[in-house]
């Protein structure tokens, strides 16, 4: 089970020490950038940008930043949606030459969807996170399926279809029969 959670910075554990400077005259400019943030290893990403550069795996936040305006305390709060990305690839190596088996590499990450929300006026400055992981995974691949497995896929697309024509028909049918037998004032 996966739980939605979250986390935040900033200065509100030290209310005290912020208040005792800022009567001391000092002032202090919450304003941030986020150079990058995501949910993975960072070798997980750098192996799905060189395997599979059409995935589009995006960092959203990376770059935002938001500037405090003067005299008023600001609030971020930011919303992510983390979905398990799955990737499974070939991995070109002497084993699968010489051996004829294939090795398959397989990195997990997350990719994220974010929007955010700011408020001003505030009574402290505060970035905050929440996230919630998706309980459904997306699975790429970019390794070739031999013939008898799409045969066998294309053969179960087709039974399904069938499958779902016969009972359509078999309601269509017996409704029909249902109808006919009313207007005879045979039920």
């Amino acid at each position: 089970m996966r739980v939605p959670g979250n986390f935040h910075i900033g200065h509100h554990a030290f209310g005290d020490i912020v208040q005792f400077l800022q009567m001391k005259g000092l002032t202090f400019d919450n304003s941030f950038r986020i150079n990058h943030l995501s949910f993975g290893k960072k070798a997980d990403f750098e192996a799905i940008a060189a395997n599979f550069p059409d995935a589009g795996v995006m960092h959203p936040l990376d770059g935002f930043e938001k500037k405090k305006p003067e005299g008023l305390e600001m609030r971020c709060g930011f919303y992510l949606k983390a979905v398990p990305a799955i990737f499974l690839g070939e991995f070109a190596s002497w084993y699968t030459t010489v051996f004829g088996k294939k090795l398959l590499h397989r990195n997990e990450v997350f990719q994220l969807n974010a929007s955010s929300e700011t408020e001003f006026q505030s009574w402290e400055s505060l970035i905050i996170f929440n996230y919630e992981v998706s309980p459904f995974a997306v699975e790429y691949s970019n390794v070739r399926e031999n013939f008898l497995q799409f045969l066998i896929s294309m053969m179960a697309i087709i039974g399904g279809v069938f499958t779902f024509a016969s009972i359509v028909d078999s309601v269509i049918h017996k409704g029909s029969k249902i109808v006919f037998k009313d207007r005879i004032n045979k039920l």
